[in-house]
Formats: structure tokens, C-alpha cells, sequence
């Protein structure tokens, strides 16, 4: 398997529309709207997955994420050259600084069509720019408000050169407007951000909102708690203190069966139990279930409040018990770098707000 970056030809390939102006950012067959069908797959909006377009510049543009490559193929040609706010600029002779176009590359180079020169733009689903209604309207995205710059400053780019093909100062003076205006898609301006800065792709997948920490990678976990670790000299090593609080929150699961039945009564008649998920189908609780021989599809429970459903326990249920004295629990101490970050402790409950460690144990 190799992964490479996509041509031009092979996003036009893919797209379903080539967009001519940004009024077409909306178009149906890029996607359904809440309202009405897409036009390319006819399903409503919750079905349809979206999608892609393209639209093409002009005259071709350095790919924000491949400047790197760019100046290292560029300085084969005695270019000098330097990388400011994620763009490539052409440092002249006589020290000006300028954004680099297509005007400033060698011809040679140009034929030889790099990767990182690119004329076709992808647009992306309607659905991964959703519109919002507002008071004042319908506001679009903020990556519909860059992708919207972008046709209007290659819309300049054309009516310039048509009207004088000859008239290069001013196309490279647009062209490094369409040069910045792309980089802006990808990355933030560096400095102080404003208030309200429009988003781009980077804001999507960076930081603890983004789409990596946020949904990739951040998962929701189940029976855990997180809280500031103190030291407490009067516990064993292998003991860490839980506070009331978390261990009337945090429960673990008991399977019902002959030999605890009575155990675990008597923690329902003492309020230890916070639900129960009682197995639906058998009704006589003192019935013997042999729940291994049961399919795992033919098994189904209902989630019970003890507290508003007195129903007795039978065997086969399956109780969420609050913790209590002696339990097991795995603590994480992070960062988790060596192996003694992550420990299985009894459960001391104590008068407390944080978790208690004996300070021997840290090393």
C-alpha cells in the first residue's frame, strides 16, 4: 500500500461538480440539506455521506502543506528563498521579500509539473461546512467564507487577465493574494488570533476541541474517576484512599448467582446498589439460570432503579454495586511512562477530596 498525494487529475476524477462561482458552494449534489434531497445519491440528510467538488485557479499555486518539498526542489535552482507564516517567500537581490508565484519559478521546473503545484482545489461536502440558521439570516461556515475568497480573488485573476494578458505586475500582485488566501485555509495567522478570527482546516483538528483528541482519539470511559493524588502516610502501599463522593458515584458489576444472591440483598436492603439490569424472561427468582448456555442475543436486561422498582433479584441479573472497602480498582498515576503508573490498589474510602497514595510507593 502506498500513500501519496492526490493530482489534480485525480480530484477531478473524483468530484461530482466543478464549481464555477461561490454561489455553488451550496449546490444540492454536494450534499443534502435538512429540507431537500441530495441531487447525486437522492437520500435525505442523515443517509447521505456527501459529496466532494473541485474548482480550478487560473494559474497554478504552492500547496501550503508541502512547502517544505517546494524550497527543497527550488533551491536546485539557486533560488533564495524562506519560509514566513507557513508561505514560500523569494528573498531578491536587493533584499526585498515577496510571496512566491508561479511568475518567480524556473520554466524548466514548470514543465516538469511538481507535485506541489496545484490548479484544482477540492471543495468539501456541504455536510462538513454545515450553514446555520440566525437571526438575521442563513450564515455560512467560516471554510464557505475562505473557499468563497478564493473565487472571488481568482474571479479578479481572470477579469485582469482578460482584460490585458501582458499586465504581469497585476497578476502577480492577485495571484500572491490567492497564494495567501489559500495558505489562510490551512493555517492560522501567526500573532494574536482576533476575537473572531474565521476557522480553518487546522482549527478542525488541533488542540483538545479538534477532531483527533476530541473524537478520534478522546473516548468517553465508563466506571472511572479523575482527581489531584495526595500523599497519606497511614495506609498500606496498596491501598489508595477514594473519597466518599467518587465511590457513591463509581460502580462495578456483579453477576447474580446462587452463592451471592444473599450477599447482595442484604447490600440492596443497605441502599450499596445503584441500578440493576434484570434479565427479562425469567421471572422466578429462585429459579437456577444456567446463563452461560443462554445466546448472547437471547439475553436481554432492563436497567432498574432500585429506589422506584422493589422487584426481588434473580439469578442471572446483573447489579451496579458502589464501591466499597477492599475492591480493586486500576489507578493511573499519568503521564503513564513506565509501568508503575498504572496499578491495581484496594479501595480505602476516606473522609476526603482527593485520592490518597502512600508516599512510598512513588518513585
Amino acid at each position: 500500500m502506498n500513500f501519496s498525494w492526490w493530482s489534480d487529475e485525480d480530484i477531478l476524477k473524483t468530484s461530482v461538480l466543478k464549481l464555477e462561482d461561490s454561489k455553488d458552494l451550496y449546490d444540492l449534489r454536494l450534499g443534502a440539506t435538512t429540507t431537500e434531497k441530495c441531487q447525486t445519491c437522492f437520500l435525505g440528510w442523515k443517509e447521505c455521506p456527501g459529496h466532494f467538488s473541485s474548482y480550478t485557479f487560473l494559474f497554478r499555486i504552492i500547496h501550503p502543506m508541502m512547502i517544505a518539498t517546494a524550497k527543497k526542489e527550488l533551491k536546485k535552482y539557486k533560488l533564495s528563498l524562506k519560509i514566513f507564516q507557513n508561505c514560500l517567500q523569494l528573498i531578491k537581490p536587493n533584499g526585498k521579500k515577496i510571496t512566491l508565484t508561479q511568475f518567480d519559478i524556473p520554466k524548466e521546473l514548470l514543465d516538469k509539473n511538481p507535485i506541489w503545484l496545484k490548479r484544482v482545489v477540492p471543495i468539501s461536502p456541504t455536510c462538513i461546512r454545515p450553514s446555520c440558521m440566525t437571526e438575521r439570516g442563513l450564515s455560512m461556515n467560516d471554510l464557505s467564507h475562505r473557499l468563497a475568497s478564493l473565487m472571488r480573488i481568482d474571479a479578479s485573476l481572470r477579469k485582469c487577465y482578460n482584460n490585458n494578458p501582458d499586465a504581469i505586475d497585476d497578476q502577480r500582485r492577485i495571484l500572491q493574494r490567492l497564494q495567501l488566501a489559500y495558505t489562510l485555509l490551512f493555517f492560522p495567522p501567526s500573532g494574536v488570533r482576533e476575537s473572531r478570527e474565521l476557522a480553518n482546516f487546522s482549527d478542525r483538528f488541533k488542540g483538545k476541541e479538534g477532531r483527533f483528541r476530541q473524537s478520534n482519539l478522546g473516548k468517553r470511559l465508563e466506571f472511572s474517576a479523575r482527581s489531584v493524588i495526595t500523599g497519606d502516610t497511614f495506609i498500606d502501599v496498596d491501598e489508595i484512599g477514594v473519597p466518599q463522593e467518587v465511590a457513591d458515584k463509581l460502580t462495578k458489576k456483579v453477576r447474580v448467582n446462587r452463592y451471592n444472591i444473599d450477599k447482595i440483598n442484604q447490600s440492596l436492603h443497605e441502599n450499596k446498589i445503584k441500578y440493576i439490569s434484570k434479565l427479562i424472561g425469567y421471572q422466578d427468582p429462585d429459579e437456577y439460570l444456567d446463563t452461560e448456555n443462554i445466546k448472547s442475543e437471547d439475553k436481554k436486561y432492563r436497567m432498574v432503579d432500585p429506589k422506584f422498582n422493589k422487584r426481588k433479584l434473580q439469578i442471572g441479573d446483573i447489579v451496579h454495586q458502589k464501591l466499597e472497602n477492599g475492591d480493586y480498582v486500576l489507578v493511573n498515576r499519568q503521564p503513564s511512562l513506565w509501568k508503575s503508573s498504572i496499578q491495581s490498589m484496594r479501595v480505602k474510602i476516606l473522609p476526603c477530596r482527593t485520592f490518597r497514595l502512600n508516599v512510598e510507593i512513588t518513585p
